[in-house]
């Protein structure tokens, strides 16, 4: 059922966040269907959007410092790559902040 796939997209999900970001606090919107990523004060968000969309993968802003990664549209099997991808964009500018 549809409502299993997204409990499987939501729990691997945060299984790679807790891999890749493991120094980032986020929360599963309550939808089920996004996590919302807190970024250090000292982050630009704008910048850390604009470097994933270059590698086609869109992101939203949130306010207070946080952007929604949605899962929604994204296969199961391509989760690992995506956030393998946004890990190695984004570690380095989120470590150096």
């Amino acid at each position: 059922s549809l409502r299993k796939r997204y409990e499987a997209k939501s729990t691997k999900m945060m299984q790679l966040m807790d891999r890749y970001f493991p120094q980032v606090p986020y929360v599963l919107d309550e939808s089920g269907l996004q996590i919302w990523l807190q970024l250090p004060v000292t982050c630009v968000s704008k910048e850390l959007i604009a470097i994933a969309r270059k590698h086609s993968i869109f992101v939203q802003e949130q306010p207070l410092q946080r952007i929604a990664l949605s899962f929604a549209a994204i296969s199961l099997n391509d989760l690992p790559y995506v956030m393998e991808t946004l890990a190695s964009l984004w570690l380095p500018m989120i470590s150096n902040n």
